[in-house]
């Protein structure tokens, strides 16, 4: 199980890049991310990752199975 300030990387980076529901703009911060992010808050079973880089910053829901930990 994850916490807040953990840093993650999304599983599955193939189902994220060709996701037609995530916006194009967000999927250029988080692929320049290297698709890894830090958890800022933990709500329902969901993890919202923040992506943040000179592009600009978001933050994307994902369940547990869908994000490792980056050691």
């Amino acid at each position: 199980m994850f916490k807040q300030g953990d840093t993650v990387r999304i599983a599955d980076i193939e189902a994220t890049k060709n996701d037609d529901l995530m916006d194009k703009e967000a999927l250029k911060i988080i692929e320049k991310s290297d698709f890894t992010g830090d958890i800022t808050k933990v709500e329902d079973g969901i993890y919202f990752v923040g992506f943040s880089n000179d592009l600009g910053w978001v933050t994307q829901g994902f369940k547990e199975e869908e994000i490792q930990e980056v050691k």
